[in-house]
């Protein structure tokens, strides 16, 4: 059995004994030994970070593989019923975990509209401070088609936990402003204003984005921010990532709350959105989940 401390001296003296950089060879000096184990070349030290940043990047991915296998595992009949729905055989379809955003509806409250009024007529001022912009908008083209694909089932799921980030200002900005003017040549500072008080829902998802109604966003996704439509979540970039290394597509969502299953969602090309409801053992204090169409979020 190990004295108390051994292993810090044992450590040590490992260092103690390193002599040489371990990248370039250079003999080191006592202090570089002792410290980081790299002699003081720019290029060692850019390995070095290098390295760092790998290795933090594959305890993230292991950490989030094995967050994924417990939910899986949670929900595990569930899984098997969705992955049977569209169409997938034994395991072979993308595993996916995804947030929960776990507030209920609420009644909007009027201090909430006044604060949402005195952003937007703060940015148009701004915006209405120029000519009718003359913009190429054709980078929008892509971002309001309704896709329905695989990305808009797993924010539906989610029931958008990255637009409860938008506050009471929707992320709207001067630009969105501007592209409104372009599109309304004749418009004014008061109809804008009226046009995007008008599309505010009666009740919102707790404290999240004024527009975020209990059947998603109630804005048409011509009007809603660039932002709202190029943020990916860390969710959506894994499982990008992940698809690129799929043949199908296919795709079973567990979407979790504190680490414990919430519902169960599958997609493919060939059948879209899948939801299967009910019967994930758990307990939460997260509402039940609320059933939406797969173009409600992006």
């Amino acid at each position: 059995m190990f004295k108390p401390g051994a292993v810090m001296y044992a450590r040590a003296a490992e260092k103690i004994h390193r002599r040489h950089c371990e990248f370039c060879g250079v003999e080191l000096t006592a202090h570089q030994g002792l410290s980081s184990g790299i002699c003081d070349k720019p290029q060692c030290h850019e390995q070095m970070i290098a390295r760092v940043g790998q290795e933090l990047i594959d305890r993230k991915r292991k950490e989030n593989a094995e967050k994924v296998e417990k939910l899986f595992t949670a929900a595990a009949p569930l899984v098997e019923k969705a992955a049977q729905d569209i169409g997938a055989e034994g395991d072979d379809f993308v595993r996916s975990k995804l947030p929960f955003h776990e507030f209920g509806p609420v009644p909007l409250e009027e201090e909430r509209k006044a604060a949402l009024e005195k952003h937007l007529r703060w940015i148009a001022a701004r915006a209405f401070t120029e000519e009718v912009p003359d913009r190429d908008l054709s980078y929008r083209d892509d971002l309001e088609r309704d896709q329905h694909d695989v990305l808009d089932t797993a924010c539906s799921a989610c029931r958008g936990g990255c637009c409860a980030n938008a506050g009471d200002t929707a992320f709207l900005q001067d630009d969105d402003i501007k592209r409104w003017r372009q599109r309304n040549p004749d418009g004014t500072e008061e109809q804008v204003v009226e046009h995007y008080m008008s599309m505010l829902p009666d009740d919102v998802m707790g404290e999240g984005c004024v527009f975020q109604s209990p059947t998603g966003c109630n804005m048409p996704r011509s009007e809603r921010s660039d932002q709202c439509h190029t943020f990916y979540c860390k969710s959506l970039k894994t499982l990008q990532e992940d698809l690129m290394e799929s043949t199908h597509g296919k795709t079973v969502f567990v979407v979790g709350h504190n680490q414990l299953p919430v519902s169960v969602v599958g997609w493919s090309p060939d059948t879209g959105r899948v939801p299967v409801m009910g019967g994930v053992e758990r307990e939460r204090k997260a509402p039940e989940p609320i059933v939406m169409s797969s173009d409600d979020f992006k």
